[in-house]
């Protein structure tokens, strides 16, 4: 919140420098200026004050934005190579081809109730399968897998409510 009121305070600055007890810190605001410091000045700026222990949470510790050091020049490194701008348009165009499946399904079977959460789920993995492993067929067997789970589970909720009401 404190950053976000130097943000808004000068917002015709392409930066604004404060000072946090004796140290001094830099806010941004400038795309251009964040561009530099994120791709060609990045060994300058690499550490922030964010920090997640790695024994509390591994996973939460390998974000590029909380590393540090040199954990943080292989996480950018292999992150960089990754997500080029070209491999990233084309993940955009499967995630696409993904998102119009996952419609044209839903409209398919409209009045037929879900699990949203295993939907999703199914979903986000019919997205990672298709755009990280090139998997392009795999959505045809997650949706059949995931409406016969649901209209089992539908099915299961019908009987145990009318057992209920039959017992009570």
């Amino acid at each position: 919140e404190v950053y976000a009121d130097f943000y808004w305070k000068y917002p015709n600055e392409p930066a604004v420098g404060v000072y946090k007890l004796l140290k001094p810190e830099l806010v941004l605001r400038d795309i251009d200026l964040i561009k530099t410091v994120c791709v060609k000045e990045f060994n300058s700026f690499h550490d922030n004050e964010f920090e997640a222990d790695q024994n509390l949470d591994p996973i939460f510790a390998l974000n590029p934005f909380l590393a540090k050091g040199e954990v943080w020049k292989a996480l950018r490194s292999f992150h960089s190579q990754n997500q080029s701008s070209g491999k990233i348009k084309g993940m955009f165009m499967l995630m696409l081809d993904v998102c119009k499946d996952m419609l044209s399904f839903l409209q398919q079977n409209e009045g037929i109730p879900i699990d949203a959460k295993y939907f999703s789920g199914q979903y986000t993995t019919d997205g990672v399968a298709s755009s990280v492993f090139g998997l392009k067929q795999i959505h045809s067997l997650i949706q059949k897998l995931n409406l016969e789970k649901c209209q089992q589970n539908y099915l299961n909720n019908i009987f145990t409510i009318t057992l209920y009401f039959l017992v009570n």
